[in-house]
């Protein structure tokens, strides 16, 4: 959890609350776990693809790229 966190916060630039309602700062909360979740199996997946490591796949480029490359390319994670 605390990698998830981290990535949100550092990568993604969610670190900051948007609302100070606690019903809202809880999906926030969640949201943001979710989305640091999705970004590591991608993380894993492409990894696996490229049968290297995890670590091997730099995390700041993905967060960069992927996105450019999802909207260029129908399969993103078979392209690497």
């Amino acid at each position: 959890m605390h990698k998830a966190v981290n990535v949100a916060k550092t990568h993604l630039g969610l670190h900051l609350r948007w609302s100070s309602k606690p019903p809202v700062v809880l999906l926030q909360v969640w949201a943001v776990l979710i989305i640091a979740q999705v970004v590591q199996a991608l993380r894993v997946e492409i990894a696996g693809a490229a049968k290297v490591e995890v670590f091997d796949v730099s995390l700041p480029l993905l967060i960069e790229y992927l996105p450019q490359d999802a909207a260029r390319v129908p399969d993103p994670i078979a392209a690497c």
